[in-house]
């Protein structure tokens, strides 16, 4: 697993990237990390990783907000990536 710290613009794109290319989906923040699932019906994350990127996805609110940038915005262009 990639590890990431949420400081830049590339940095989130990068974590969300990482997150469709592991479930094949999208994904949608508002959801639970542990609770995703691949096209398969398996879980993409285990626990730990999920309790690890649960973090990684409260820095990238955080980043959001502090930055004034729309967290649906960023979802939808890292999107467009995959």
């Amino acid at each position: 697993m990639k590890q990431f710290q949420i400081d830049s613009f590339d940095a989130v794109n990068n974590f969300l990237f990482e997150i469709y290319s592991r479930s094949e989906k999208i994904f949608d923040p508002a959801l639970d990390i542990k609770d995703l699932k691949d096209n398969e019906g398996n879980l993409v994350f285990t626990e730990s990783e999920s309790a690890w990127l649960d973090g990684v996805l409260n820095e990238y609110f955080i980043y959001c907000v502090l930055n004034d940038l729309n967290i649906d915005t960023l979802t939808a262009i890292a999107q467009c990536d995959f």
